[in-house]
């Protein structure tokens, strides 16, 4: 069985490989951050994630405001969540600019790793 480190606090578990990549898009500038997740830390970011973001479907529409405040959107906050096996599920929530740094430090983006551009 392998062992992985976690990125929410720095601890190492056995087990299924959980991760989440979070990209936050603002202009035409976009940046990726992969978090790989013990069990525990995933649910608590997942419940981050369903508390404050939609899952992407063929409905999904943008908006102009943030959708916490009203205020002019400035960026929009995606998340793809894979979990042991499973097919990934997609996120999105369109943000002020408070409120997409305020979700971001939630799901601990700093204590992951940043994807180059591509």
């Amino acid at each position: 069985m392998a062992v992985f480190p976690c990125d929410h606090t720095p601890h190492r578990y056995p087990g299924a490989q959980r991760s989440m990549y979070v990209t936050y898009a603002a202009g035409s500038l976009a940046q990726t951050y992969k978090l790989r997740l013990c069990e525990l830390h995933f649910r608590d970011l997942m419940n981050v994630v369903n508390k404050q973001m939609a899952v992407v479907d063929t409905d999904s529409q943008m908006s102009t405001a943030c959708e916490q405040c009203d205020q002019d959107r400035s960026a929009t906050v995606f998340a793809k969540v894979f979990e042991g096996g499973a097919d990934p599920v997609q996120y999105a929530v369109d943000l002020c600019a408070r409120h997409s740094e305020a979700l971001l430090a939630l799901l601990k983006i700093g204590n992951g790793r940043a994807l180059a551009d591509r």
